[in-house]
């Protein structure tokens, strides 16, 4: 028997049940409003914990950026908004650094007010727009998001394990080729306070970045403990960059899936995000210290992805990729021109909804992006370049590689492409890739020519350049394969598994044309390299030494001290920690100086003026350096 009992109504009836009728329901708050008054604590706090505690300032710029992110998103779709977010966030940076050299307020402290005031608007906008609310809606994108960042945390996984195991860590693999130049570059520009105009620098934007991420907490620390502390925050970019690519490349793949099933997207996917941690780009970008490299490669699958939403949101993507190849403008102008093709490609299509002058405000915001990219190429990437141009003919340390590599990839790359359109029909993406692979093709056939003069026309920017849009290339492959599986092939499963197997094998078999060099590398993943101290990460005890005597003030030369090659890598950066210009004489004996020879060893010595300091375990040498540097002002310190 089910007991029903009636609500009391009569008002002359006491007790609880009348009471409760009359009184007014509670006020909740909703899921929405409940994030994003977290996200704005979390904001703060990461804003206090750099400011006045000197912390890490990184960790903001990465809540900030996803905010934004939420908001582009929120209009859009998730793909864009991943991308959005950080080309927002580099570019702010890139600008506010041109600006603070002229406010004379240093880096660290703008930098990170700029970006808790964006974090604060953003919170206020995720309240008001309802962007964190949970429901259907911010759930549904849940499994595209982990199969496209699969990868990606698989690798932060690793890295974590390398943090907190004890003896997996060490700093060396940081250190490796151009990172000294990277360094010394971005300190340059923090002892400038931001962008000087003063000097030449074509390629601004990693040294931004890195700047920005060694002032916060730097006042704190002591001199001997600068090198560390750079070193270890360049570490941390390194990490940020490389694994937002992996979860970039991943998207890509999503995003292109149309209607294939998540048995074929999901190892796609897979092997996509994996390549920007593979030996391919990771490792080689890692060896030969190319920073620089590893954010044009994450700006450009950025780029790619943004261009595969156009179709569905033209004017958002038209802003967010004129942004985008703004940032690549200031990291390696030549790859800019590679998107900016694709962006020609994005505007001729959408032309009618990009001009149109219905929305106001929307052709507003077509013509201001339009207008800053283009006045950025004109004011500061042409007159850098005529500066540097003949720069782009010059030779420097480079992976093995060779133009059939190029060649086979391109290829690859336009057959795929032919045969998913075909099948699948999105003529937007195929449209694209001949715009990629012609741009490319040209800028190679350009960097070539460049060369004309020397014995090996292929070299080192030819063979990076390349290797940059290899890196893309085999990620557009991946998604073309998901692309074409999405009509009827999907549904069979023998051509399935022919066509996703394939791919992987492939996309596999052509990066593995560029291997590693040295021993003890792997060519899986660096992150193999890190953790059994082997390759890129074997130098440990040398990197020791070089945060031991690569201190601001002091003029140490190592000559006798350990090895030949350990003592030329401490002296790679003992010798020009203290410079504060790229031109300063020393700088050449910090890259050239032979420590067997006694000559170079007086020219180091006569480069420092006065005050050289020979750290030394040779207890021999003190006698011939006077012999033969007796003109020269130096003291030999025996150690051991």
């Amino acid at each position: 028997m089910v007991e029903v009992r009636r609500q009391q109504t009569d008002p002359g009836e006491t007790g609880t049940v009348a009471h409760r009728s009359n009184a007014s329901p509670p006020l909740a708050l909703s899921s929405g409003t409940v994030l994003a008054a977290a996200y704005l604590v979390g904001v703060v706090l990461l804003a206090v914990w750099a400011l006045w505690f000197g912390g890490a300032g990184w960790p903001l710029w990465l809540a900030v950026w996803l905010g934004v992110g939420a908001l582009v998103a929120h209009r859009t779709d998730w793909f864009l908004g991943i991308a959005a977010g950080p080309a927002v966030g580099l570019f702010v940076v890139t600008m506010l650094l041109r600006l603070t050299p002229l406010l004379g307020v240093g880096i660290a402290t703008p930098v990170l007010i700029v970006h808790l005031a964006i974090g604060v608007a953003v919170a206020v906008l995720l309240w008001r727009h309802g962007v964190l609310t949970l429901d259907a809606r911010l759930v549904r994108p849940l499994r595209q998001i982990l199969v496209a960042s699969a990868s990606a945390l698989a690798g932060l996984v690793a890295v974590f394990a390398i943090v907190v195991v004890p003896g997996r860590w060490n700093i060396a693999w940081v250190t490796s080729g151009d990172s000294i130049t990277s360094l010394m570059f971005s300190r340059y520009m923090f002892g400038d306070g931001g962008i000087s105009p003063e000097r030449t620098n074509p390629v601004p934007v990693p040294y931004s970045l890195v700047a920005a991420a060694l002032a916060p907490g730097r006042h704190s620390i002591p001199p001997e403990e600068y090198l560390r502390h750079d070193l270890g925050q360049l570490a941390q970019l390194w990490i940020l960059v490389l694994l937002g690519a992996a979860v970039l490349a991943g998207a890509v793949v999503v995003a292109s899936r149309g209607t294939a099933s998540w048995w074929v997207t999901t190892p796609l996917a897979l092997v996509a995000g994996a390549l920007p941690l593979s030996w391919f780009v990771a490792g080689n970008a890692l060896q030969f210290g190319f920073f620089n490299a590893a954010l044009a490669c994450f700006l450009l699958l950025a780029g790619w992805l943004v261009y595969l939403r156009a179709e569905q949101y033209p004017v958002p993507a038209y802003v967010v990729l004129t942004l985008i190849i703004t940032v690549l403008l200031g990291t390696w102008g030549p790859v800019a021109i590679v998107l900016g093709s694709v962006l020609l490609v994005l505007a001729g299509r959408n032309l009618r909804v990009l001009t149109s002058r219905v929305d106001v405000p929307r052709f507003i915001l077509v013509i201001a992006a339009t207008a800053q990219m283009v006045g950025y190429a004109l004011f500061v990437t042409v007159p850098d370049f005529l500066r540097e141009q003949g720069a782009l003919s010059a030779d420097g340390g480079i992976f093995t590689s060779t133009s059939n590599t190029a060649i086979a990839v391109g290829a690859a790359l336009l057959v795929v492409a032919a045969c998913a359109r075909l099948q699948q029909g999105r003529s937007h993406v195929f449209a694209g890739v001949l715009a990629l692979t012609g741009a490319g093709a040209l800028l190679v056939v350009v960097f070539v020519l460049l060369r004309h003069a020397v014995p090996n026309p292929w070299g080192y920017y030819p063979a990076k350049f390349a290797w940059l849009l290899e890196a893309l290339a085999l990620v557009i492959i991946l998604a073309l394969i998901a692309q074409a599986l999405s009509v009827r092939l999907d549904q069979v499963r023998s051509a399935r598994v022919v066509l996703v197997a394939g791919g992987i094998v492939l996309v596999g078999s052509l990066a593995w044309q560029i291997t590693p060099l040295g021993p003890g590398t792997s060519a899986v993943s660096p992150i193999v390299e890190v953790w059994r101290k082997t390759g890129i990460a074997a130098s440990g005890d040398a990197a020791e030494l070089a945060m031991r005597f690569a201190t601001p003030g002091e003029k140490n030369i190592l000559v006798g001290y350990a090895d030949p090659s350990t003592d030329a890598y401490v002296n790679s950066w003992s010798l020009q920690i203290n410079t504060t210009d790229a031109t300063d004489p020393i700088r050449i004996s910090a890259y050239a100086l032979d420590v067997t020879k006694i000559d170079d060893v007086c020219t180091a010595i006569g480069r420092f003026e006065s005050g050289a300091t020979i750290r030394t375990r040779n207890p021999d040498l003190e006698a011939s350096l006077r012999a033969e540097c007796s003109d020269q002002d130096f003291s030999v310190v025996l150690d051991g």
